[in-house]
């Protein structure tokens, strides 16, 4: 059983086997310590595997990554790379398409943007970005969809993927299962940052 999640949830679920979360905080960090409360938190929870990627409020963990690794002490920490938890093969990557010139960004429709989507092992089973595909639960109020085209082409070449999970886009929380493959943009709070939604669960 798999819990997604966004950042600092009201209240999280205890029966969950794994827990991901798509994105570190809603108004990212300023300065990574093993003191935060976020780390206390989820040294807290139960859960046997805690996946974490950043997103575009985390310029700290933009500018040195190994931070990210140094202060989450009771999660592990996806960065352009995998781990293989319960038999599951899963991937994180925190970089989304511009937008504002946060962390983790790179230009819409760029070559480089496509390299990054390209590193995504043709194996992965469970995928964790922070930006939704492009057309899926992607639409901003302001500025319509805006989801990452490359990362849909890729998405379209996994042939095992099992399960999607994103936030960035606050508006598009929920979940809705295409071509036998779950997507979930676990992103908890409201476009005015006020966590509150629900966690979602799956059962894999």
């Amino acid at each position: 059983m798999l819990r997604a999640q966004g950042a600092e949830a009201p209240e999280t679920p205890r029966s969950a086997t794994i827990l991901t979360h798509p994105e570190s905080r809603p108004q990212g960090i300023a300065s990574p310590s093993p003191k935060d409360s976020n780390t206390h938190s989820l040294g807290r929870l139960p859960h046997p595997h805690k996946l974490i990627i950043a997103g575009n409020h985390d310029l700290p963990w933009y500018r040195r990554p190994r931070y990210a690794r140094l202060w989450l002490h009771h999660a592990r920490y996806l960065q352009d790379s995998g781990a293989e938890v319960l038999g599951f093969k899963v991937w994180g990557s925190p970089w989304q398409p511009d937008f504002a010139q946060w962390a983790f960004y790179q230009e819409r429709d760029s070559p480089k943007l496509a390299y990054i989507w390209e590193k995504i092992p043709d194996d992965t089973q469970i995928l964790i970005t922070h930006v939704p595909p492009a057309g899926i639960m992607d639409f901003m109020t302001e500025d319509g969809p805006s989801g990452c085209t490359q990362l849909l082409a890729r998405i379209s070449e996994l042939r095992h993927l099992k399960l999607h999970i994103f936030g960035h886009v606050h508006g598009g929380y929920g979940r809705l299962e295409r071509a036998g493959t779950i997507f979930v943009n676990a992103a908890i709070c409201d476009d005015s940052y006020r966590p509150i939604r629900s966690p979602i669960e799956i059962l894999l």
